[in-house]
């Protein structure tokens, strides 16, 4: 709830003060003991990112009783779910819930991780190429890659079989849309779209977003938000373009949390295929690439210091040592 809340500013900061609410956002992915408060300035003597260190549980605790001593409806959340799939029996493990939340007029997709093991993220590395939903501007790639995974879990046939008005049959990503989230922003006018998930999920959550904030329908309104947690690298430097081209136009908002331990959010590192006859289309050697602005949160809560985190922003660059 609170990183859902603190979303709309976090997007936007350009300061250390708008970095701390991202950080307030963030905190309840932390360490559960508060910490003593303590705030530094933030050094800044790395490029695109700086670190500050503050008691963010106890500074969210502030902001909530603020807001309850306010009125706004801010601490509890009366969300309702309108949809529920559970895919993990199936050949993709996709899995996923939609609800509504009337107090905060947004609507929410939610993804869930692997229920597997995370082969796909060290193994199973191949990309795949797509049409990219940006490309009629001349400054923009024809096509983006992305994991193979994801977009199998997105783009492959509906497990459920839903079918489109024509009778075709549709993705994964269309059945959701049409079936859930278009229907609810319908009933909903003037709600904005959430796209969340976890590891796996929260690659999902990536492509899904990508995918609505490009797509040319009022209905969806913009700009999309995606908060990814954990989530692995999910496509190229051309990906990467055109995820920061829809930021830059005000369609997308995509703030990635992660942990600096979690080995996930440092995998593949390059599309690599074993089966040489897929090698062709697999495109081979060419290194991932991550988007979003980065919340890194650390563990090294202290009595002398509190919590630290790291907020970044990706460069547009091919080579392997730029993440």
């Amino acid at each position: 709830e609170a990183t859902d809340t603190q979303a709309d500013d976090a997007a936007d900061a350009k300061d250390p003060d708008d970095a701390s609410a991202i950080a307030i956002s963030a905190s309840r992915f932390c360490s559960s003991a508060p910490p003593k408060p303590k705030e530094e300035e933030p050094d800044k003597s790395a490029d695109e990112s700086f670190v500050v260190r503050l008691d963010a549980l106890k500074a969210l605790h502030a902001r909530q009783l603020k807001a309850k001593s306010e009125g706004k409806p801010f601490a509890v959340s009366h969300a309702n779910y309108i949809a529920f799939s559970d895919d993990s029996a199936k050949h993709n493990e996709m899995a996923y819930a939609v609800s509504v939340d009337k107090n905060r007029q947004r609507v929410t997709i939610c993804f869930r991780g692997s229920a597997s093991d995370t082969k796909w993220a060290t193994s199973e590395t191949w990309m795949k190429a797509f049409r990219n939903p940006a490309s009629k501007r001349s400054d923009q790639p024809r096509e983006v890659k992305v994991h193979s995974k994801v977009f199998d879990c997105l783009f492959s046939p509906s497990s459920s079989g839903a079918k489109g008005p024509k009778g075709a049959v549709l993705n994964e990503y269309q059945a959701i849309l049409q079936k859930s989230v278009l229907m609810a922003l319908r009933r909903n006018p003037g709600f904005k779209l959430y796209v969340t998930g976890h590891s796996l999920g929260a690659a999902i959550a990536t492509l899904f977003a990508f995918e609505s904030a490009a797509a040319n329908d009022s209905i969806i309104p913009k700009p999309v938000t995606c908060v990814s947690i954990g989530s692995p690298y999910v496509g190229d430097t051309s990906f990467r373009e055109a995820h920061q081209w829809l930021e830059r136009q005000g369609k997308l908002r995509h703030i990635r949390v992660s942990n600096h331990q979690d080995l996930v959010t440092t995998v593949p590192v390059v599309s690599f295929t074993l089966n040489v006859l897929e090698a062709a289309e697999a495109n081979v050697g060419t290194p991932f690439k991550h988007v979003g602005l980065n919340i890194r949160l650390h563990d090294d809560v202290n009595e002398q210091e509190g919590g630290s985190y790291e907020v970044s922003y990706p460069k547009v660059s091919d080579s392997l040592l730029e993440t």
